[in-house]
């Protein structure tokens, strides 16, 4: 992992005057030259050169993971080192950096955090969450869940914060500002409606469109709105007889038309079950591996199952595919999150939707977008 970051270190040390990485510029004759790491350029003039450098086949690798093959962590997207395009690393999860990851710290667990009502306490945790993920070469820290305890038999209820659905989104957006100001991803999960663990694959929960909103959403709204998290998990269940991870009313309607949301979204492992209806319906990343989101993905590419995709390129004919907000907020994003780039969080969420809207066809939503997150308050 060391030898890969050091990649990251060479490829941005000719702009990197106004880092605020510790690390000092190094400069290696072999290193890629890629326009795109230039932190004085815009984030669109970025995000275009970059996915002007891709290839069919470099862009379907950033949309699903390769496994764990890498000690300690979930899963992960591999480097791309000729387009300076770091590996992208997955952890679990709320109550610490996990997956046998050592010398880290054993946190309560999320219905205790809950039990504090302490905002400013719960941020704090996230910062010392992401403070461990970052030292651990973390990307994507895969928290926090913030889904009801509808049921005391729930088998996750103990990571989750209770039954209010204020509660709950004030306790995971506070630890989602916490994690996210450590240059980290937070992933708020399980979108939605994730209430058992029993037959949790094929279970559909039955809501009405008023429970949904009252009860149910809440909290995931408030983590997009408040807090503007980079990545939201869906989750296995189905919600309304359709699975979550292709039900295009809660990821498309909802999640990103009707709260705003420009980061990605990833199935939770192994949740995805389909590619056309996957993609086409507002699933960004397949994990943990590549069973719809690989070669399946790139043959409903190639025949146009998919929208917004026409030979090989992203087509003006189809909608806004947030596949693009993934593969360049890994590529570009990740370097500030890994503090390579300059930025605060507010500075993170203009990088983050400037480099959806650099590939966006629906520029009047994504234009209201990024007005909507310029005027939220510096902090």
């Amino acid at each position: 992992m060391k030898v890969r970051r050091s990649v990251v270190v060479a490829a941005v040390a000719v702009t990197a005057g106004a880092l605020l990485a510790a690390v000092p510029p190094v400069a290696h004759a072999d290193a890629p030259a890629c326009a795109w790491m230039d932190a004085t350029e815009s984030p669109d003039t970025r995000a275009a050169q970059l996915v002007g450098a891709m290839s069919l086949d470099d862009k379907i690798a950033m949309v699903h993971g390769a496994g764990s093959l890498y000690y300690g962590v979930a899963g992960h997207i591999p480097a791309i080192a000729r387009l300076c395009v770091p590996d992208v690393l997955l952890n679990d999860a709320g109550a610490g950096v996990g997956d046998q990851q050592v010398n880290t710290t054993a946190f309560p667990a999320g219905i205790a955090q809950a039990a504090s009502w302490d905002r400013a306490l719960q941020q704090q945790y996230g910062q010392a969450l992401g403070a461990e993920a970052w030292h651990k070469g973390i990307a994507v820290q895969l928290a926090p869940a913030v889904n009801i305890a509808r049921t005391p038999l729930g088998g996750r209820n103990f990571e989750y914060a209770g039954e209010d659905p204020y509660l709950s989104g004030q306790t995971g957006a506070a630890e989602i500002e916490g994690i996210q100001s450590q240059h980290v991803i937070a992933t708020v999960k399980h979108y939605a409606a994730n209430n058992q663990e029993t037959d949790r694959g094929t279970v559909s929960s039955v809501i009405d469109e008023r429970t949904l909103h009252e009860i149910y959403l809440p909290a995931f709204e408030t983590a997009v709105e408040q807090a503007h998290v980079g990545s939201v998990m869906c989750s296995y269940n189905k919600v309304n007889g359709t699975y979550a991870c292709e039900n295009g009313t809660l990821l498309t309607d909802i999640l990103k038309d009707e709260f705003g949301f420009l980061g990605f979204v990833m199935s939770d492992w192994s949740a995805t079950h389909s590619t056309v209806a996957a993609a086409n319906n507002g699933l960004d990343l397949e994990m943990p591996a590549d069973q719809y989101f690989g070669n399946a993905l790139k043959t409903a590419v190639t025949s146009g199952a998919v929208m917004g995709w026409a030979g090989g390129a992203f087509s003006a004919a189809g909608p806004f595919l947030v596949q693009w907000s993934l593969l360049l907020a890994t590529a570009v994003l990740a370097l500030f999150l890994l503090g390579r780039v300059p930025g605060s969080r507010r500075s993170w969420v203009y990088l983050s939707g400037s480099i959806g809207c650099a590939v966006s066809v629906d520029s009047g939503r994504t234009d209201e977008h990024r007005q909507r997150h310029a005027e939220v308050e510096h902090v």
